[in-house]
Order: structure tokens, then sequence, then C-alpha cells
């Protein structure tokens, strides 16, 4: 996948855009190569980290942009950083 991510000037992300998403168009089922963004509309503190509690995922259709909005992902994104590394092989 290539994304483009765009940092605000106080250091944070605020969107990240593919071209290499793909939309199911409701009518015909058929999969659509649809460009897709993730702007970041708000982040907290956590545990001393930065992380963003708001987001939305967006399929820019030709017929107008349309996808959802997760409006708490840092509780998600909190476990993740805190679970311990598969890779980690010391005790």
């Amino acid at each position: 996948m290539r994304a483009r991510v765009t940092v605000g000037g106080d250091g944070r992300v605020a969107d990240f855009r593919t071209e290499d998403r793909w939309y199911a168009d409701p009518g015909s089922g058929e999969l659509v190569p649809t460009p897709w963004t993730t702007p970041v509309a708000a982040w907290r503190q956590d545990d001393g980290r930065l992380l963003p509690t708001s987001a939305r995922a967006t399929w820019l259709r030709p017929e107008g942009p349309g996808g959802l909005t997760v409006p708490d992902i840092a509780a998600p994104v909190a476990d993740a950083v805190r679970a311990p590394s598969s890779h980690n092989t010391q005790p």
C-alpha cells in the first residue's frame, strides 16, 4: 500500500490518504478502486502517549464522499500500544 500522511503544524497526524483501497458498489457489488482518506479529528494523552480519539474513514467516490466515523478510537489504540509484542523473546 502507498499512502500520503499529512502532518499538522503541531506535529500530529492530520490525515492519511491512499489510492489503494476498494469500495464495494452498493448497486452492483463490484469492487471499484476508490481513494480513501482518514482525517484525525481529535487527540488525547493516555499514560504519557498522545493517541487519536476520533477519525473518519471516507471513500472519495465520484457521487460524493461516504464512510464512517469512529468516535472513540483511543481505547483500542491504547490497548494495542500496551500489548506485549509477539516478537519480543525476552522475559
